[in-house]
């Protein structure tokens, strides 16, 4: 599976020097963000678990790539004319990357929002299913299961087949990818570009 991750310049200065990437805790900014987004990360690395993804010894927290950079479900790598890869000026590396597709989990980016927020996500394709399942859900009084619920539609992310949400819910437009680590040969190209 091809896949884009940008990463900083010293991740592509590690795997050219013959050494593997992985996610690094300390120096990713997003987990200070708030405990829901700690709360999601490690939801998405048990989703890996279930998928049989396994987690390799040291690794905390995949590596984000992209499989499908608002390209309607079809592979396509991020466009580096267009702000949002990165902090604006700073230096970044995008970098092009083959796996097998065992190694990876695919989820719809937009929709992992409702996962970082904590926010019920709800598939309906038209409006009365939609009004049904949100009945279902907010009309749950016992804590528990609406926990439960709230979990099992997260896993609404993993449909990743187009669809333009015409009628409700749209997923497949924008499709990320999570893995453990990259590995020196999975590299096929990197370029460093200043974000915008």
């Amino acid at each position: 599976m091809r896949l884009w991750t940008i990463q900083t310049p010293d991740v592509a200065d590690l795997l050219r020097s013959g050494k593997t990437y992985r996610t690094d805790p300390s120096k990713s900014a997003i987990l200070e963000w708030g405990e829901s987004f700690v709360e999601a990360y490690d939801w998405m690395a048990g989703k890996m678990a279930e998928h049989g993804i396994d987690r390799p010894d040291g690794a905390e927290y995949p590596v984000w790539a992209w499989y499908s950079y608002w390209g309607e479900g079809k592979p396509r790598k991020p466009d580096l004319r267009f702000a949002g890869l990165g902090p604006r000026g700073i230096e970044k590396a995008l970098i092009e990357i083959e796996v097998d597709d065992s190694r990876v989990l695919l989820s719809d980016f937009v929709n992992w929002h409702q996962v970082l927020n904590g926010c019920f996500l709800n598939p309906a394709r038209d409006q009365e299913e939609y009004d049904r399942i949100e009945n279902e859900y907010y009309g749950t009084a016992d804590p528990d299961l609406r926990r439960r619920m709230l979990y099992d539609s997260w896993d609404n992310i993993f449909n990743v087949d187009y669809y333009d949400g015409r009628n409700g819910f749209q997923n497949g437009e924008a499709v990320q990818a999570v893995l453990w680590e990259i590995q020196p040969e999975d590299v096929r190209s990197v370029r460093i570009f200043i974000a915008k």
